[in-house]
């Protein structure tokens, strides 16, 4: 997936992520909103910028619940969903969190799949198949791979 890095830099992922989120990729479908698309989207979207740019996942408690966010390879710390949380809300410092682990939970693992199904579609421009394995990722292995259609 890291060739498909859009070459707008963060704000072209950010754009593209906020057309693939919606209440069924949300850690908070119930308080999920198109006019705050970020509200649960941290966990999921952490491994997806994961796929794109390597890195840690990094993890936080906010207000009593889990945030995640990423430090790419270069150090520099990238939060796509920090807006969830309004400007006076202080995130603390992070902790590296394991991939396995984060795709431990099997919501999780279906957010995540259904998110990286649609931005691989968005990014490539062609229709996905989700033709892989989530359980690969539970189990600890390598991010699974989906099958482009040719």
């Amino acid at each position: 997936m890291r060739n498909l890095v859009p070459n707008g830099g963060w704000e072209d992922l950010r754009r593209s992520l906020e057309k693939c989120w919606s209440a069924d990729t949300s850690a908070n479908p119930n308080q999920w909103m198109p006019a705050s698309p970020a509200v649960g989207q941290c966990a999921v979207t952490a491994l997806i910028v994961q796929d794109l740019y390597g890195g840690d996942l990094l993890r936080s408690d906010v207000g009593g619940s889990s945030h995640y966010w990423n430090r790419i390879p270069s150090g520099e710390e990238i939060d796509l969903t920090r807006d969830q949380f309004g400007d006076a809300v202080v995130i603390p410092e992070g902790s590296p969190r394991d991939r396995a682990y984060v795709l431990s939970f099997t919501k999780t693992r279906r957010r995540y799949a259904l998110l990286r199904e649609r931005i691989l579609a968005r990014l490539t421009g062609r229709e996905m198949s989700l033709d892989w394995d989530l359980d690969a990722a539970d189990a600890g292995r390598n991010s699974p791979e989906p099958r482009l259609p040719r």
